[in-house]
């Protein structure tokens, strides 16, 4: 939130090359908590800024389509998969329309799981016998990470929902 208001108020951004001493929270827990904290903060700013958007279309555009795109991506698509495998299993069979979306999310994933391994494939500067361990370690890890993710969103947009605006804490 506090990025795109500064964005708006026209400041300039540059990197810093600095090391943070922030560590992933060290069981699943505590990460799925601070990812939930992080979904509440992208969706509080995404409900503010549809409330008070800036007053040029492009501008409010652009304010929207980032404080939205965390809750539309490969996240999303993730749990189609799941509720696809889900229907599926229990011998459930949707409608061409449904079965389609459905099959084009599927496809999305694998693809952009894909990419996603050769992403760490053409970042490493590792031993090749590394870097295909990664890559693959990758592709197949990918879509479990999503699931986790759109657990965290669905769990803070039940938070919200329900009144509760704190944060979780992690160690």
């Amino acid at each position: 939130e506090l990025g795109l208001l500064l964005w708006e108020l026209d400041y300039e951004f540059a990197y810093l090359d600095s090391v943070t001493t922030e560590e992933s929270p060290p069981a699943l827990s505590g990460w799925i908590d601070q990812r939930t904290r992080w979904k509440k903060g992208k969706v509080y700013t995404f409900l503010d800024r549809r409330d008070h958007p800036p007053e040029a279309t492009g501008d409010r555009a652009h304010v929207l389509w980032q404080s939205a795109l965390p809750h539309l991506g490969p996240l999303n698509v993730a749990g189609l998969v799941a509720l696809f495998i889900v229907a599926n299993l229990a011998t459930y069979r949707p409608s061409a329309l449904v079965a389609t979306v459905l099959s084009l999310g599927s496809a999305f994933a694998i693809v952009t799981s894909t990419l996603f391994a050769v992403g760490y494939w053409s970042a490493s500067d590792a031993t090749l016998p590394t870097r295909l361990r990664r890559a693959a370690v990758t592709l197949m890890t990918v879509p479990l990470y999503w699931l986790l993710q759109w657990g965290a969103d669905i769990r803070a947009l039940g938070r919200l929902y329900g009144g509760n605006l704190q944060w979780e804490h992690t160690d």
